[in-house]
């Protein structure tokens, strides 16, 4: 991951000033700080929960993510509903952000966001 997105990344999980809460990956930029997410420049209108999952995700690149983890961490341990949610969630970001949102699915497991392979580097070569 490069420099400046690892460095994106921390600020989108820690109380930083608004100015370092938003990360670009790709064309896909998300503004925590506004709440605002958009591709290649275009707006995208997310729900609050659509918006937290991206974010949550986002903040945790290459790990398996499972889905009691999500429900927990995004909908809060106390949540009373089927952990089915976050695939009608993941459903619906796939289908606003397309392309743009990569995230790889493991049947039965749970979700992996995956970094482009040329914002992996270690050189600190930004996306």
């Amino acid at each position: 991951m490069s420099t400046q997105v690892a460095e994106s990344v921390d600020a989108l999980e820690s109380d930083a000033p608004p100015s370092q809460t938003s990360v670009r990956i790709g064309a896909l930029r998300l503004d925590r700080a506004t709440q605002t997410v958009s591709v290649a420049g275009a707006p995208v209108t997310l729900t609050k929960l659509e918006f937290a999952l991206l974010s949550y995700l986002i903040a945790h690149p290459g790990l398996l993510l499972s889905r009691a983890r999500l429900v927990d961490s995004v909908w809060r341990p106390n949540y009373g509903g089927s952990q089915r949610t976050v695939d009608i969630h993941v459903a619906r970001l796939r289908r606003k952000l397309g392309p743009a949102l990569s995230l790889k699915t493991l049947r039965r497991v749970g979700y992996r966001f995956e970094l482009p392979p040329d914002v992996q580097q270690s050189d600190g070569a930004s996306a």
